[in-house]
């Protein structure tokens, strides 16, 4: 596969760049906001800045608790905070998850690892759910951040070893946690697992493994505080509901309703809308193809790609299962979607180093 000169790579991420800053204010000040999520992702911002002004008392998660200590100390404003979310999402976001894929190795290939570099930063500049997310103040774009300055923490203890970058990254998980409590423990158990080697025998053994532990933990009831969440019948509000439930439902209609699950949310299969139509041809079509590349290379993995793999399976496993709206899955998979683009360059790159014989 022949990718794209470095110099139009350049080229078209500055030119998405040029495009989004005027498009971020002519949407944000002059016109209605267009987000999958419609009415919740507003009601999300709305009580985040009540909480913010003192209107509210009761703190769901750590991100109106920081917005109201902003505010105590006249540094909250709401237009300037979805401002700086922007200026995350779109310039240091993009460069910070491109870093991920850099490494030493790959010098002899230099060139090809700053295409890839480059491809990563277009695929994270480009990505129209995260700019959604810069029009208020959500969580969500705090949150990749944080996230990727764990991943590269991660990635330098894999390289070095040091003992001390441990509690860094325990630290900087446990603030997720504060953000997503499934998330900062899925980065944590991704610790002990990372190191298992993936053959395709050794693939088949751990679906099973998988599918058999998910059961079990459905019969003993250790999944129903998640399935609960879901409801009897999914979520009663909501245009993008899917409408099925989880609960009290026999192993193999569990099973069944799961997959299907993960196929709707992950793979975006559920088009009901133009904008879930939107969603799957800019964000879920690529997100595919580089499924089945990272399947088919799978031998060429590193310790780290393997990590964002089984992280990516065990939050992915937490938030389908409790989620039943596509509004919500595009702004809860785009670590998923995050860890694909990442172990996918990775991947690209260590083939490249084998064919140069290094």
């Amino acid at each position: 596969m022949k990718l794209p000169s470095l110099q139009s790579l350049k080229f078209f991420f500055f030119l998405i760049l040029a495009i989004k800053i005027p498009a971020y204010f002519a949407i944000k000040f002059y016109y209605e906001i267009l987000y999958i999520g419609g009415a919740e992702a507003g009601n999300d911002s709305e009580y985040y800045h009540a909480y913010a002004i003192g209107l509210v008392d009761h703190a769901v998660n750590i991100w109106p608790v920081i917005l109201r200590f902003l505010n105590q100390y006249g540094l909250y404003n709401r237009d300037y905070v979805s401002i700086y979310l922007f200026i995350l999402a779109v310039i240091f976001i993009p460069f910070f998850i491109a870093k991920l894929i850099k490494d030493e190795r790959y010098n002899s290939i230099c060139k090809e690892q700053r295409k890839i570099y480059w491809l990563v930063a277009i695929a994270m500049i480009f990505y129209p759910t995260i700019f959604t997310l810069t029009f208020d103040i959500y969580r969500d774009v705090k949150m990749i951040f944080i996230f990727a300055i764990f991943l590269y923490a991660f990635k330098v203890y894999t390289k070095t070893g040091k003992k001390y970058l441990l509690a860094i990254m325990i630290s900087i998980a446990y603030i997720l946690f504060l953000f997503r409590p499934y998330l900062g423990i899925s980065l944590v158990l991704g610790f002990f697992v990372f190191k298992y080697n993936l053959n395709t025998k050794k693939i088949l053994y751990l679906f099973i493994i998988y599918i058999i532990f998910i059961m079990l933990l459905k019969i003993y009831g250790y999944l129903d505080p998640i399935l609960q969440y879901r409801g009897e019948e999914g979520f009663e509000e909501g245009g993008s509901s899917l409408g099925i439930g989880l609960m009290n439902k026999g192993s193999a209609q569990f099973i069944f309703l799961y997959i299907y699950s993960i196929a709707m949310q992950l793979f975006g299969l559920f088009i009901n809308s133009w904008k879930a139509v939107a969603a799957f041809i800019l964000e879920s079509l690529l997100f595919i193809v580089l499924f089945f590349y990272i399947f088919k290379n799978r031998k060429y993995m590193t310790p780290f790609a393997k990590y964002l793999l089984f992280f990516s399976v065990i939050y992915g496993s937490i938030w389908i299962m409790g989620n039943d709206n596509l509004g919500t899955a595009v702004r809860l998979r785009i670590y998923n979607y995050i860890s694909v683009y990442v172990i996918a360059g990775v991947i690209y790159l260590e083939i490249k180093l084998q064919v140069k014989g290094e």
